[in-house]
């Protein structure tokens, strides 16, 4: 009987373990649920991770909380109901992030709710799954609280019921009520509206008209919402990211994104990687004057080898849009290790050849000058030296002291013919200092014998060179003059140039100073050429004024 009992009790402990072994090794299918904590910037964050048994490529059910409150129990009861599946771009251990809101009904807000459901589910059980059952949440008494939460589906939502004597009044607005529950805002407008035009006369259609009052607002911000990302969604941001495509060890990896609606644009990202890494780094462009965007890479970017990347914008309505390159198609950016043979690379030569007219006096040319200088610029990006310049350039002028041209003598005629050499230093990424050396022969018109000359010139750049800066110069050459100059030159026109420039110089022969106002525009045809002019006033007295013309050209290659 001992023995018979012993074996009974084994094979009940046997069997209970065997129990628990398979529902242990069930998979858990108990939905997981959290809120919306965060919505900017194109991004949504959710409150469910990786700690909540989400995968990587997880999918989460977006559910609109409403706060509505009953006509009759003037209770405040807290719904929801679905706009639709959001996928999850990442999912890290205790948040995840989102940024493709266009499957929605609506866009999502600060509170909505999210119920991941797990992947074993069958297509209909997930289609029928609701977020997990709770019972309705009462804060305090039943009898005092005003607030019921019914945030989860439970066979009957009449958790706070009227009273059991309920007049045909009560229970007519109680059955609208309870039919309204869950359902969109377009199909409670339409149930409230039946009622009012069933029961004029009930007497909570006062409350009933507020309540329908509110929805058919919510109602028509919904639809503008919906209409304005349509309509962006037709009117995408126009823009243009700029960046050299092959580029070698040291040379600055830079990226500019240029936008037609600037005004629309929030944030501008750039996501890249080298082939081999398993995910993108990020970084934000800033915003360099009105219309661009603009970041250097890191370090490793500048580094022989390849690596891809692509440009994102968040727009004003909060709508992510891809400008350069996606993800799936990335665009790629060589670094190259410079070849053995000299082969010249691009962006790296340029020259120049300028023309310029300045007269100080209308009328009879008695100080006036005319000067041409063509040079050529080589990039060398050797450390801190940026480049090497050397030129050479005529110089013909008529001119003297004020108050002897006035009193009837004859203006002095100057020629000189020169040639320069000039270093180029980058000392920051916002400065950069140049110093000119020049040399050459200069005749003038007390002398019949040619004379040596020489120059000195520097120039200190305050911002980008190829970007909005600031520049500051001086230059001195033996038996012509002095120059002192600052210029403002603008680059945020696409293929336009520009700058407004103010002198001080004694230029043609040294003596009295005169003051030169200058403009200057151009325009770039192709990648290789463009055309630039200069207008300016100049005077020296109320009397001596006079014009500046100029023509120049620039070829890169």
């Amino acid at each position: 009987m001992r023995q018979s009992k012993l074996l009974a009790s084994v094979g009940f402990a046997v069997a209970c373990a065997v129990s628990a072994t398979a529902i242990a090794a069930e998979p858990d299918q108990t939905p997981r649920e959290g809120i919306i904590l965060k919505v900017s910037d194109g991004e949504i964050i959710v409150d469910l991770g990786g700690s909540d048994g989400l995968p990587d490529d997880a999918t989460v059910r977006v559910y609109r909380r409403v706060e509505v409150t009953h006509p009759v129990t003037e209770k405040t009861i807290v719904d929801r109901f679905p706009i639709g599946d959001l996928p999850l771009r990442q999912v890290g251990d205790q948040l995840s992030i989102a940024n493709k809101a266009e499957s929605l009904e609506r866009l999502p807000a600060v509170g909505d709710y999210v119920v991941w459901f797990p992947p074993k589910q069958s297509p209909a059980q997930a289609q029928k799954a609701k977020p997990p059952a709770a019972s309705p949440k009462e804060t305090t008494d039943p009898s005092d609280s005003k607030t019921v939460d019914l945030t989860s589906d439970v066979p009957s939502k009449s958790s706070e019921p009227c009273p059991p004597t309920q007049s045909p009044e009560v229970a007519a607005v109680d059955k609208a009520f309870q039919k309204s529950l869950g359902r969109p805002l377009s199909e409670r407008v339409d149930i409230w509206t039946a009622f009012l035009e069933e029961h004029p006369d009930s007497p909570f259609a006062e409350q009933v008209a507020a309540e329908l009052k509110w929805l058919r607002g919510r109602l028509l911000e919904q639809r503008a919402l919906i209409m304005q990302r349509e309509d962006d969604k037709r009117n995408p941001l126009e823009a243009k990211v700029t960046y050299a495509p092959t580029l070698y060890p040291g040379d600055p990896v830079e990226l500019v994104a240029t936008f037609e609606e600037p005004e629309r644009v929030e944030k501008v990202r750039v996501l890249y990687r080298h082939p081999d890494e398993p995910s993108f780094q990020e970084r934000d462009l800033e915003r360099d004057g009105d219309r661009n965007w603009r970041t250097r890479l890191d370090e490793h970017a500048e580094a022989p080898g390849e690596f891809e990347f692509f440009v994102e914008a968040v727009r004003d309505d909060g709508e992510l849009q891809l400008i350069a390159g996606s993800a799936s198609e990335p665009n790629d950016l060589h670094v190259e290790v410079p070849p053995n043979d000299p082969i010249r690379r691009a962006d790296r030569s340029k020259a120049t050849g300028v023309v310029e007219y300045v007269n100080f006096k209308s009328g009879p040319g008695d100080d006036e000058y005319l000067r041409f200088e063509s040079d050529y610029r080589y990039h060398v990006g050797f450390g801190m030296l940026e480049a090497l310049k050397v030129g050479a350039g005529i110089f013909e002028g008529r001119g003297g002291p004020v108050d002897e041209i006035e009193a009837g003598a004859d203006a002095s005629d100057i020629s000189v013919s020169y040639g320069f050499a000039e270093l180029q230093f980058t000392l920051s990424e916002f400065v950069g200092l140049s110093g000119r050396l020049l040399v050459g022969d200069r005749q003038s018109s007390s002398s019949s014998s040619l004379d040596d000359t020489f120059g000195l010139r520097t120039e200190l750049r305050i911002g980008r060179r190829d970007a909005t800066r600031l520049e500051l110069g001086l230059a001195n050459t033996d038996g012509i003059g002095n120059e002192v100059w600052i210029k403002l030159a603008v680059e945020e026109l696409e293929n336009i140039p520009m700058s407004g420039e103010v002198v001080v110089t004694n230029l043609p022969v040294g003596e009295d100073l005169g003051v030169m106002l200058n403009y200057g525009t151009g325009y770039q045809f192709n990648d290789w050429f463009t055309l630039m002019a200069r207008v300016g006033w100049n005077a020296r007295t109320i009397q001596y004024q006079g014009p500046t013309a100029g023509l120049g050209t620039v070829f890169t290659w």
